[in-house]
């Protein structure tokens, strides 16, 4: 009897010594958290350029890994080809944007849009993207607001801009891409009443199309239009060639829709 006591005083012991030292680290961590505050990501103003820009990185670094795998099998067969694209710097971002002319955009009728012109809803990413026929994406469609992401489950939203935005740095045939960008840029903004946008908020011009973007496009088109020359698929250059030609059509085209939609915004300056 005597010996079951003192195992019951041992344990009881322990047992008060435990609840001595998790009520010290409880009081601890109240201590510090009347201190200094709990640690929370600081909450970006809707429509600031930083925060957008944040949401372009946070896109891309996520696609890093994706894109790489993509291309894996791709740099494999090239392994023995002279590489002669321009030095790159960590992201090339060429970004437009579509803003509403009115309250915003109905998330539903933009979904649906985006849908029917065949951009698919990346899950993981929780943004539109356009791919080719090679399986690369030409460009991405994001929310212009923080965090940047689409809720796909909520329809009703009103969404005031959208962001559309290529990587030529990582884009077999950059050129065209480019202007699959631009023509459903225009397609959107045509159908859902909204203003194209280069990347300093400023009405997209023609002007603001070759000095802001075809000038870093074409940069990266010459550097694949070599390197594409000393590869060995004559099948593959003889398709991209076809495609060129077909692209290099629609390029007089979409051009001239920006122009078009220059004048209609100045227009409209004016007339209020």
């Amino acid at each position: 009897m005597e010996t079951f006591l003192k195992v019951l005083v041992l344990l009881v012991g322990i047992l008060l010594v435990w609840v001595f030292i998790w009520e010290g680290l409880r009081r601890l961590k109240v201590w510090r958290i009347r201190k200094w505050g709990v640690k929370r990501p600081l909450q970006m103003r809707s429509g600031d350029p930083l925060a957008e820009d944040d949401i372009v990185d946070d896109v891309t670094d996520r696609q890093n890994t994706e894109d790489n795998q993509q291309n894996q099998s791709q740099h494999n067969r090239q392994a023995d080809t002279i590489s002669v694209r321009a030095p790159e710097p960590n992201h090339i971002i060429l970004n437009i944007y579509i803003e509403s002319k009115s309250t915003g955009f109905l998330a539903y009728a933009l979904f649906s849009l985006l849908k029917r012109s065949g951009l698919i809803f990346n899950d993981e990413l929780q943004v539109f993207e356009a791919k080719n026929e090679q399986g690369e994406v030409d460009f991405y469609i994001t929310s212009a607001v923080a965090p940047g992401v689409f809720d796909i489950k909520n329809a009703m939203v009103s969404i005031p801009a959208v962001s559309v935005f290529a990587r030529p740095d990582l884009q077999t045939n950059p050129r065209m891409s480019f202007f699959k960008l631009l023509e459903s840029t225009h397609t959107i903004a045509s159908e859902l009443d909204g203003r194209v946008l280069n990347m300093r908020r400023e009405t997209l011009s023609e002007a603001s199309v070759s000095a802001d973007y075809l000038s870093v496009v074409n940069t990266y088109a010459v550097a694949e239009s070599m390197s594409a020359s000393k590869s060995t698929s004559i099948v593959a250059d003889e398709s991209m060639q076809d495609d060129n030609h077909v692209y290099q059509e629609n390029e007089s085209h979409v051009i001239a829709d920006t122009r078009v939609d220059a004048d209609s915004n100045k227009d409209q300056h004016a007339a209020s």
